[in-house]
């Protein structure tokens, strides 16, 4: 063993002298007699000699090592081998088994010995406290373990019969630790200022209860790939992350347990790793009711009042309106298909909304203050769409091992992590993003396929977008600014930037052991160090001639000259020098002036509503544009566009209102219920140079009357709240029906009874109306630009969320291989009709569709 320095061994003692001041032994300690440390290996051991100081080794009469206080920088304090006699170990200070920066050492290790009691020992400064390895029927009561690496742990028993009780475990790694064990009971203990509380890991049959779990840093008590676990009746508070972490765990009971600023975390790879535990009612967090759910669909909470929200293995989830705070995670979603989570309050968690193995998720318009995990947390899944969140020192959005989802129009701030994370993930989109102060704007690693455009990144202090080992991305059109390095591109291959603004950073474009990078049409502006590439001659910094490379602001040459090799007399806004970055990195072809005319972030979050008394008026409201009277391309103000018809990019719109800056919201009267058109908005920032950009998402309001008696319906927009009462307030009805395809079951609300199974309508559904009178289904809100509709075996009632004019029942049949198609008819009996194939499906009705085994169907608007 290579002998330590004379500088490290005085640093480990001074570093073990400066642990020993934060433990308050004690006064009794100070009465130990000091002994050497403690060697018995077999039954024979158990002598004198060896600070035995009574008894014979039976149940009735066991050894006794009691009144010692022992060093254990040399060796374990007390250790004893394969024995099968009953002995105590009491009254016993055990110390410093760290003080050899090189070989640590247990304060007591029991390998492979039954039939012992530790009672009122002290254990502070030791590798692990307390270490029980392949022994049976021990039990550890009444003990100080005190700022330890680990404070007791257990390891390798089937059927130990354990009893963990009455400790005061404080202070060290982590608590307690079980490792491939069963029947253990760990109770009554005062578990406070570790690392981790307790580990019970690879372990079964084991049960934790009436503890006080306190100000752990990272977990009170972790469940981790274990099952049959028993957790009841503890105290938890104020944990770093969670104050019980299920990891990967199987058949956990929890009940009674009381958490104060903590809560439940789930994490794993497989459906059971959610649905297979027992989380009773009687668990609170923050004196609420902690609520879980599995094995169910069609969940609903509208202004949820618990404490934290668990679901497991469940359809159509949905959750507006609530504030969720001071817990490990406020709503966690595993396993789930066809969620919403929208317009909620989410603050001072450890995560705010985390989904695990998710299809067809929708997280839009919440707010989530000082989460410190993550904001938004996305892993496993596919097809996700988040949008409109303000999110503020906290963790962002992280994306994990999932594809195709879309993040546009967010708001990140202030966050000491990344704000926008893409792990693993694929053929996704990152798109008119504000990311500001944070460790850095976006990450991606291990990722491809991805595209990254239009986002705002200013002032993150590592760098703007960070892409590592990843392939094929495409960084368009961001304005990055303020950080140390705008763009880094490491360990990467086929990387494409284009048309970026990358300003006042202290290194501009960083390329390292990357190769097929493509550079071009970006303005460098006022970076301390442009550009830096270290594999130059596998990388590009323009596109050829004649579409040029980049503008940089720092060159310097002239433009006489134009053609392949500039040598053609005449300009062409293209410099006859290249601009070189180094020695084999330049660009051929450097542009004279900035690619592109600077243009002013679009305002975010539109959404619109009826009002009015009589709802007679269309309210629009949005965020404003981040540079709302700021910046170079400052925004002067707002122009809402309208049409009655509708048009992808707004075309043949016209202008109805320009509001000033600062002005967030905008009423179009008399254009809601009364006014029998449809109408299409967009609203669009303009700066002081006249350019203007436009919200991606249209508003709109859609009408269509209805006669007394059944109307079959649908909902052919987004709306921002899809409780039945807003979505028909504009309709006279008695009673809806729908029927759930998934669960083969009708669900119905009618007014005159307070059971309802029918309470809130999305854009996916086909309803039925039984209309009392004479009325129209008027509802406003913004046009999906594409709707997942999942289709199951047998018929479904479902809406047709587009504005397509030609598509036809023909259409719908080649693509999802319907055998039958039902529509409206106002004739009874039945009030349907067999739809025809060259019949055209039309927004705002709904529709029977019969299939022979489940499909997934996809609408475009248009």
């Amino acid at each position: 063993m290579r002998k330590p320095s004379a500088g490290a061994v005085l640093m480990v003692t001074l570093l073990a002298l400066s642990l020993s001041t934060l433990v308050d032994l004690p006064e009794e300690a100070s009465a130990y007699t000091p002994r050497p440390p403690i060697l018995i290996v077999g039954n024979w051991g158990f002598v004198p000699v060896n600070g035995v100081t009574e008894g014979n080794g039976t149940s009735s009469n066991p050894f006794v090592i009691e009144g010692w206080e022992i060093n254990a920088s040399s060796t374990d304090g007390i250790r004893i081998m394969n024995t099968t006699s009953h002995f105590i170990i009491r009254n016993v200070y055990v110390h410093s088994g760290v003080m050899d920066p090189f070989d640590f050492h247990r304060g007591i290790a029991l390998y492979n010995a039954s039939n012992a009691r530790l009672e009122n020992v002290i254990a502070t400064n030791n590798d692990d406290g307390i270490r029980l390895y392949r022994s049976r029927n021990v039990s550890v009561e009444n003990c100080e373990i005190l700022s330890n690496g680990a404070g007791i742990t257990v390891w390798f028993s089937e059927d130990a019969n354990i009893t963990i009780a009455h400790n005061n475990v404080s202070r060290n790694g982590r608590g307690i630790y079980t490792f491939a064990i069963g029947n253990v009971t760990i109770s009554q203990n005062n578990l406070t200022e570790n690392r981790e509380a307790a580990r019970i890991y690879s372990s079964s049959n084991t049960t934790v209860m009436d503890n006080r779990v306190f100000s752990n840093a990272n977990y009170g008590i972790a469940v981790d790939k274990a099952s049959n676990i028993v957790v009841v009746n503890n105290t938890i508070s104020k944990s770093g992350a969670a104050g019980l972490y299920l990891s990967s765990a199987t058949r956990v009971s929890v009940a009674s347990n009381t958490f104060t600023s903590d809560g439940i975390l789930m994490f794993g790879d497989r459906v059971s790793h959610f649905n297979s535990h027992t989380i009773e009612s009687d668990n609170t967090v923050n004196g609420k009711q902690i609520e879980y759910y599995k094995n169910c669909s069609s969940l609903e909470f509208d202004d949820f009042q618990g404490g934290q929200l668990l679901v497991a293995n469940c359809t159509s989830v949905r959750v507006t309106n609530s504030t969720i705070q001071n817990t490990a995670a406020a709503i966690g979603l595993a396993f789930i298909g066809d969620a919403t989570v929208s317009n909620n309050s989410i603050s001072d968690n450890y995560f705010g909304i985390y989904l695990s193995r998710f299809d067809n998720a929708s997280i839009i318009g919440n707010t989530l203050d000082n989460n410190t995990g993550s904001g938004i947390g996305l892993a496993w899944g596919y097809e996700g769409y988040v949008s409109g969140n303000q999110i503020q020192s906290s963790r962002g959005i992280t994306l994990s091992l999932s594809s195709n989802v879309t993040v546009t129009e967010n708001s990140i701030s202030m966050s000491s992590f990344k704000g926008i994370y893409l792990y693993g993930t694929r053929y996704s989109t990152i798109a008119r993003n504000e990311v500001t102060g944070t460790q850095e704007g976006i990450r991606l690693w291990l990722s491809e396929n991805n595209t990254v455009d239009d986002n705002r990144l200013l002032s993150n202090e590592e760098s703007g977008i960070h892409v590592r080992t990843s392939a094929n991305n495409t960084i368009l059109r961001n304005n990055i600014s303020s950080s140390e390095s705008g763009v880094l591109v490491v360990w990467s291959t086929s990387t494409r930037l284009q048309g970026n603004v990358i300003s006042s950073n202290q290194q501009g474009f960083r390329v390292s052991h990357s190769e097929g990078m493509i550079a071009d049409h970006n303005d460098f502006i006022n970076n301390t160090i442009q550009a830096i590439d270290d594999n130059g001659d596998e990388n590009s910094w323009d596109n050829g001639y004649p579409e040029g490379g980049n503008h940089w602001s720092d060159y310097v040459g002239t433009d006489d000259f134009s053609g392949p090799n500039q040598d053609v007399l005449g300009p062409d806004g293209i410099g006859d020098d290249p601009y070189v970055i180094d020695a084999d990195s330049w660009d051929r072809y450097p542009l004279m002036r900035p690619s592109g005319v600077p243009r002013p972030w679009s305002p975010m979050g539109l959404q619109a509503s009826l009002s009015g008394k009589d709802m007679e008026n269309v309210t629009l409201n949005w965020f404003l544009s981040p540079n709302d009277g700021i910046g170079q391309e400052s925004v002067v103000g707002y122009e809402v566009f309208r049409n009655s018809t509708y048009h992808p990019t707004g075309l043949a719109y016209g202008l109805i209102a320009t509001v000033p800056n600062g002005t967030s919201t905008f009423v179009d009267s008399l254009a809601g219920e009364g006014d029998p058109s449809n109408y299409f908005y967009r609203v669009c920032a303009v700066d002081s140079n006249g350019t203007s950009t436009c919200i991606l998402h249209q508003a709109a309001k859609f009408t269509r009357p209805l006669t007394p008696g059944p109307n079959l319906v649908s909902v052919p927009l987004i709306q921002s709240n899809e409780s039945i009462e807003h979505v028909l307030q504009t309709v006279e009805y008695d009673k809806a029906w729908f029927y759930d395809s998934l669960d083969q079951e009708w669900k119905s609300y009618v007014k005159f009874k307070s059971y309802r199974t029918l309470n809130h309508i999305d854009h996916i559904m086909g309803i039925w109306i039984d209309v009392t009178e004479e009325s129209n289904l008027t509802i406003a809100g913004i046009v999906p630009a594409q709707t997942t509709i999942h289709l199951h075996k047998g018929w479904n009632l479902v809406g047709f969320p587009s504005l397509k004019t030609s598509y036809t029942v023909s259409d719908l049949n080649v693509e999802v291989g319907s055998t039958r198609v039902e529509g409206y008819d106002s004739l009874p009996p039945c009030y349907l009709r067999v739809l025809g194939d060259v019949e055209v499906l039309q927004a705002g009705y709904g529709y029977w569709v019969k299939v022979e085994t489940d499909m997934t169907w996809t609408v475009e608007v248009a």
